[in-house]
């Protein structure tokens, strides 16, 4: 997880939502309808400096929607597959004190 803000947010793109309603739809309800409802408002912003496709999940300031979860870790990780089913990478969605913080 990042520590630092390393861009402006930004409206995420229709693949970044629709890549984190698909991880979403992976974790039971009702946590999930938690994220969805954060999912609705979230922006985005780079994750990271090197330029790789990671992106930090922007909510609004005092949101109240969170999941149940506590701490920090991973919410969700998938394999990314080619068109033969493949594995040529990894996603891994990250959530702190129950909001949607990163997509690395």
């Amino acid at each position: 997880m990042h520590e630092e803000p390393t861009g402006e947010a930004r409206p995420l793109t229709d693949r970044e939502r629709l890549l984190l309603a698909a991880m979403i739809d992976c974790v039971d309800e009702p946590e999930a309808n938690a994220l969805r409802a954060q999912l609705e408002v979230a922006q985005a912003r780079p994750g990271c400096p090197c330029g790789c496709g990671s992106i930090d999940v922007v909510l609004p300031a005092g949101r109240e929607t969170r999941s149940a979860r506590t701490g920090a870790g991973v919410l969700v990780e998938g394999d990314v597959l080619d068109d033969r089913g493949k594995a040529v990478g990894g996603l891994l969605l990250f959530l702190a004190d129950g909001m949607l913080h990163d997509l690395e």
